[in-house]
């Protein structure tokens, strides 16, 4: 019976653990939308949009051409600091773009991954991030009740980001499986982004 008791407590804890962590992300989310939704006329793109979006996994990352990274990144910085608990550290990545993580009460939550035409990878020309951000269009949602809009690329320069993430990154096999499923008429006009940007 005592033993019974246990498994019981233990099992509701770990219900407990998950509704807690479930709506925690949510309002995290609701944040990290509300900054986005806030900045559309900012130069910036998410790429690569999660599977999950908008539910994406704490601990996850949001891919992002912008550009002047110092600029977003101060934008983000002056956004969270409004909000008690959270915390924002800047670093530089090995090609020395800039890195922002998103701390909540001393626990890392978000990462956010910024470039710009200075630190895209050499595949790439010095006009591709430019030539993205101007092409960018808005992508609506729903999130919690409220609509939301987001930035992102337009589906010819998203499908060239990850046919070149999956080649820089050939473990990557979702990118493969992506491009895999486009349309005829999407793979050639893949094929004329990959010579007007890139030197593949």
């Amino acid at each position: 019976m005592i033993a019974m008791l246990k498994s019981s407590k233990r099992e509701l804890i770990l219900i407990y653990r998950n509704l807690y962590k479930f709506f925690t992300r949510k309002k995290h989310l609701l944040k990290i939308y509300s900054f986005f939704n806030e900045s559309l006329s900012a130069e910036y793109i998410l790429i690569k949009k999660n599977i999950n979006f908008p539910n994406i996994p704490q601990g996850s990352d949001f891919d992002i051409y912008v550009l002047n990274e110092e600029s977003f990144s101060n934008s983000l910085i002056s956004y969270f600091e409004k909000f008690e608990n959270y915390k924002i550290t800047l670093m530089k990545t090995k090609i020395r773009s800039n890195q922002v993580d998103l701390y909540y009460k001393g626990r890392f939550i978000y990462k956010f991954d910024l470039l710009d035409s200075a630190h895209i990878p050499d595949i790439f020309n010095k006009s591709f991030i430019k030539d993205s951000l101007n092409k960018k269009t808005v992508h609506h949602f729903l999130f919690k009740g409220k609509k939301m809009k987001i930035n992102i690329p337009e589906n010819a320069y998203e499908n060239l980001i990850r046919f070149v993430e999956h080649k820089i990154y050939p473990e990557k096999i979702h990118h493969l499986k992506y491009i895999e499923n486009l349309q005829a008429s999407e793979i050639e006009e893949l094929e004329r982004m990959i010579k007007k940007y890139t030197n593949i």
